[in-house]
């Protein structure tokens, strides 16, 4: 969470960094840029020292229990804003993990759930095309 090392940023939903929810939680992705940071970044994550994330927030709605030991439970219902995305090695937060991908893997991966995606919609226009022959 260092702010004299940007790698990438978002205002408003522009900017170099690209922010979605999946079936995971918090995705996010971006090019590395070509600067000191994003080369140091690139060689931690070839070299496999770094394959975490973490994220800097406030939270917008929580709820409080008590576990064993009557150690207090805090469970987060809904986040209010997001300040910070960032790989690091060592996260506060279990299963936030970082990945390098290559642009052509990126847009290879996209080709193919486009391609999956058209076509399912194409056996789905056969199967209401094969009920409507039935009816008449």
């Amino acid at each position: 969470h260092d702010t004299t090392k940007i790698l990438a940023r978002s205002r408003h939903g522009e900017g170099s960094l690209s922010l979605s929810i999946d079936d995971k939680g918090l995705r996010y992705e971006f090019e590395l840029p070509d600067t000191e940071v994003g080369k140091e970044l690139r060689s931690h994550l070839e070299r496999g020292e770094i394959t975490n994330s973490s994220f800097a927030f406030t939270v917008k709605k929580d709820a409080w229990t008590n576990g064993e030991n009557n150690v207090a439970i805090r469970s987060i219902l809904e986040i209010d804003r997001i300040f910070d995305v960032s790989p690091c090695y060592m996260p506060i937060y279990e299963g936030a993990d970082v990945a390098l991908r290559s642009l052509e893997g990126a847009k290879a991966e996209a080709a193919k759930a486009e391609a999956e995606a058209a076509k399912a919609e194409a056996l789905r226009k056969i199967r209401n095309m094969r009920r409507k022959i039935r009816l008449y």
